[in-house]
């Protein structure tokens, strides 16, 4: 597993790390185009070029004139600063691009880029140029942030980075460390957590530590432990990402109401959660992971049919729970995932606080 963890403790607020340009040209690729900044009066403009281009681009889906409006409509949307369009000498949208910065940023700051080109006007150096706008203004955006990075709580920091008392530091150079412990687990018997301080760690037992030919204080960067890998024939699993919730977050989660259309589920829904097992592919049942018989099981509904489903299972004796969460296509993009999961993170954080949940081992995954 490769993850990223933590916040570094050293990082400033991100307008003091973050260089932006303080005015933005318009782009000025592809002939006979004008290019400006949008309106709203463009919304029509915008629903054709990206109906036209998503029959190509994605034709499973389309996209909805009430979508757009709903993000112009937007507070964190400024269509004439975060937005440009091109027009041709027809009156026809040509490219659309956009970024916009989310309002609510609680552990993590991003930016959303959104573009669209013509089909019939793509090789002209179009897309290239109005993203080199976008991310200049997503820059902007990133620059006016005077979010600082918050710590996780010790118990994450802990689990996470302090040793045990059966592990054995084999190499440490201040950016890469390779621990050999003799006590995990064979599902857990190499994991690679990179922070966002750029430091990595390697965890292994000691048989892995011998078939990658590591010994005792042997000099070995992250490269060469991974082409160690590779030559001895071990593969990993497809990186993770580690989220969690600080210290600030988890009382603004605390202080918010669950949504009407979410409620914990039990073995008296295992008919709805079986038409919702038979509604998702088998690759997304895999992904997510979700299982009615674990520690916490949450459901969404829409119309009276379960749409998404999120659960969770405590990590053994860890203060820490793995979570998973899956909506069917149909109602994705209309927040059921962000809403169950807080709403299932609060359960959690609320029975944590008032008795420590049950050791528990989850089923394997499929």
């Amino acid at each position: 597993m490769i993850g990223t963890a933590h916040h570094s403790p050293e990082l400033r607020a991100l307008r003091d790390r973050v260089t932006a340009p303080s005015s933005i040209a318009l782009p000025t690729a592809g002939d006979g185009l004008t290019w400006r900044p949008v309106t709203a009066a463009d919304i029509g403009l915008i629903l054709d070029l990206k109906r036209a281009a998503g029959k190509i681009d994605h034709p499973r889906s389309l996209v909805m004139r009430d979508e757009l409006e709903e993000e112009f409509g937007s507070a964190a949307f400024a269509p004439e600063r975060d937005a440009v369009i091109a027009i041709d000498a027809a009156g026809r949208a040509v490219a659309f691009g956009s970024a916009v910065a989310p309002v609510s940023q609680e552990t993590i700051v991003w930016v959303d880029l959104d573009g669209t080109v013509a089909l019939d006007r793509r090789g002209e150096g179009i897309g290239r140029a109005l993203l080199a706008w976008q991310e200049a203004r997503g820059l902007q955006h990133l620059a006016a942030c005077d979010k600082a990075p918050d710590m996780f709580p010790s118990p994450i920091i802990d689990f996470w980075l302090t040793p045990s008392t059966t592990s054995r530091l084999l190499h440490e150079d201040g950016a890469f460390s390779v621990t050999a412990d003799a006590a995990l687990d064979e599902d857990e018997r190499l994991t690679i957590l990179t922070t966002t301080d750029g430091k990595t760690r390697v965890l292994l037992t000691p048989a892995v530590a011998e078939a990658v030919g590591l010994e005792d204080g042997q000099p070995v960067d992250e490269a060469g432990f991974r082409q160690r890998l590779e030559k001895s024939g071990i593969s990993l699993h497809g990186a993770d990402n580690l989220f969690y919730f600080t210290d600030e977050a988890r009382e603004t989660l605390f202080g918010e109401p669950d949504d009407p259309s979410i409620r914990p589920l039990t073995e008296a829904d295992a008919g709805v959660f079986g038409q919702f097992e038979e509604a998702a592919s088998e690759q997304d049942l895999d992904d997510a992971s979700v299982e009615l018989d674990h520690w916490a099981v949450y459901g969404a509904f829409e119309d009276g049919r379960l749409v998404c489903v999120a659960s969770m299972y405590p990590w053994n004796d860890a203060p820490l729970a793995d979570l998973g969460v899956l909506t069917l296509p149909p109602y994705r993009g209309k927040g059921h995932a962000r809403r169950l999961v807080r709403a299932i993170s609060r359960h959690a954080l609320w029975w944590c606080r008032r008795c420590r949940p049950r050791t528990y081992r989850p089923r394997p995954r499929r």
